[in-house]
This record gives C-alpha cells, structure tokens and sequence, in this order.
C-alpha cells in the first residue's frame, strides 16, 4: 500500500508571486507601449541579434522561462500553497481526493486563488499569442534565423 499526502504550504504563495512578476513586468511594459505611454519593448534583447546559434536558442529559452514557465510555476505554486490532497495506491486500485480550503478563506487562501487565476490567464495568453504567431504566419521562427 502505498498513501501520498499532501498539506497545504502557505509559504510558497510568496514563491508563485516571484515567479509570476517577470512575465507581468512583459505584459505590462507591452500593454504601455501599445498606447504610446512608455518605452519600445525593442530595448530587450533580441536572440536574432546575437551572432550564434547557441546564444540564440539561450535567450529564446530564457524569455520562455519568464513568459510561460514563470506563470506556469504561479498556477502550480498557487495550488500547492493552498490545496491538500490525498493519493491511496492498494491492490491495482487508485484513489485520490482533492481538498479546497473551505469558505470563509482566510487571506493566504484567497491570494492563493487570484494567483492561480492570474497565472492561469498569463500563461494562455502567452501561450495563445505564441500560436497566433506560428499558426498565422508571423514571427514563430524569426527569432532562430
């Protein structure tokens, strides 16, 4: 017999809000930028600026970790900071079971739940703009010529 358990850790909610602020800091200076307020996002760096294939597949690696890994490691974060659950392994059977946190929540579970559902619409949005780009025919391997 085999029996995971898991509890809820409210300290990784801090860690999931870490990880949500670099792809939020893209999205914000984008949106600022399409209404003409603030600075180009030109002033990034660009992987078909550096002049190997190696360095080019690093920063396309690193902006992906900021603008999907990082939202995907709030949803995940998130939900571990404020979920329990069970998992019973016995004679070929699996069981699970999921506890949310009963109302009223307190205020580490309620930042818990808007980081999930803050990470969970980045990381599709990202994700959706990053199909759009490859499906459409826009930039989807500029970045590695």
């Amino acid at each position: 017999m085999i029996e995971l358990r898991w509890r809820a850790i409210p300290l990784l909610i801090p860690l999931g809000v870490v990880a949500l602020l670099p792809a939020l800091a893209i999205w914000t200076a984008a949106f600022v930028a399409s209404l003409g307020i603030g600075f180009s996002l030109d002033a990034l760096p660009k992987p078909v600026a550096s002049p190997q294939l190696l360095a080019r597949f690093t920063w396309l690696a690193i902006f992906w970790a900021a603008t999907l890994g990082g939202p995907l490691a709030a949803v995940v974060l998130g939900a571990f900071g404020a979920i329990d659950a069970e998992l019973h392994i016995e004679h070929w059977e699996i069981s699970a079971r999921v506890r949310l946190p009963a109302p009223p929540w307190r205020r580490h579970q309620l930042l818990a739940a808007i980081l999930l559902a803050f990470g969970a619409v980045l990381f599709v949005a990202m994700a959706g703009h990053l199909a759009a780009d490859c499906v459409l025919g826009g930039d989807c391997l500029m970045p590695l010529q």
